[in-house]
Formats: structure tokens, sequence, C-alpha cells
């Protein structure tokens, strides 16, 4: 039997996505009980700022508000850290998502709080997320979802006024 590339892409496709909704289902679920939660827009929209400045890719900006949703959920944090938790947020995603060139630095950082922090709080924050997450910060977000399906529920073929939809 041979197989071409698309029957190749769809078994590895529905691997991967049986792989994330098992990996989803052992994600803790938000209690939304967050003392921060009235301040979780603003440091979201200001860590999309940080990671535009910084060319981070939309995984790592999904991935960085995942990480920061369920680390203010079991923590209360005073208004001074929480900047530092978002920048926390978005080194430890960018460690995944990136590539090695495009991780932003701890002092790349700490640029965009005036050089609030000491450098030491960047690595001492990183360690602790890390022992709160088990070291399993590889979530699912609904990139890695995207990404795998948007090729699939598209075809070249589906049209709209007249026109192909996407061009591939």
């Amino acid at each position: 039997m041979v197989l071409d590339q698309s029957d190749l892409a769809s078994e590895y496709v529905e691997d991967i996505l049986a792989w994330i909704k098992v990996k989803e289902t052992k994600v803790s679920k938000l209690q939304l009980l967050s003392p921060q939660l009235d301040s979780r827009r603003q440091l979201v929209d200001w860590s999309c700022e940080v990671a535009v400045k910084l060319k981070l890719t939309t995984q790592t900006v999904h991935l960085a508000v995942k990480l920061l949703d369920h680390f203010m959920d079991g923590h209360d944090i005073e208004d001074p850290q929480l900047y530092l938790v978002c920048l926390g947020s978005l080194l430890l995603a960018a460690k995944i998502e990136e590539k090695d060139g495009n991780v932003p630095r701890c002092s790349q950082l700490n640029i965009f709080v005036k050089n609030f922090f000491p450098l030491s709080d960047f690595f001492s924050l990183e360690l602790v997320m890390l022992n709160y997450f088990h070291w399993n910060i590889c979530l699912p977000t609904p990139c890695y979802f995207t990404s795998l399906l948007i090729p699939h529920s598209i075809l070249p073929t589906d049209h709209h006024n007249s026109g192909p939809i996407l061009s591939f």
C-alpha cells in the first residue's frame, strides 16, 4: 500500500490531536478566583504589546496568557510583581514556542519595566513558575488546534464571492 503526503499528514494530525486532547484533560481547571482578576485585561494587553515589540509568535502569546491565567489563579500577587509574572510567562512560553534566536533575554524583558527588577528576580520567578506547573508548561492552546485543523477545514475548491477563500 502506497501512502501519499496528505495521508501521512492526516495520520500525524490525528495522533497530535489525540495527544492534545489527553493533555488538555490533565490541565487543572481555572477557578477564576484570583484577586488580580480585575487586572487581567490590562495585563494581557500589555503582554501582547511586549510580544509585538519582541516579534514573538501568536502561539507564544497564547501560551503565555494561559500560563499567566493559571499562575495568577493559584497566587495572590502584588501589583508591581504582576508585570514580572507577565514577563516570566512570556519568557517561559518563548522558550517553548520560539526558535532559540528569538527567545528574549531577561535583560531585554526588564527594559519593558524600566529595569525595575533585579535580573535574579526573573530567574527566581522562572523556577517558582516551573515548580508550580510541575515543569509541565507545554499546555495546549487554541492556536495548536487551529494550526492543525485549518488546512483540513478549508479546501482549495471552497469559494466565496466567486473566488477562493484562501490561496495556498
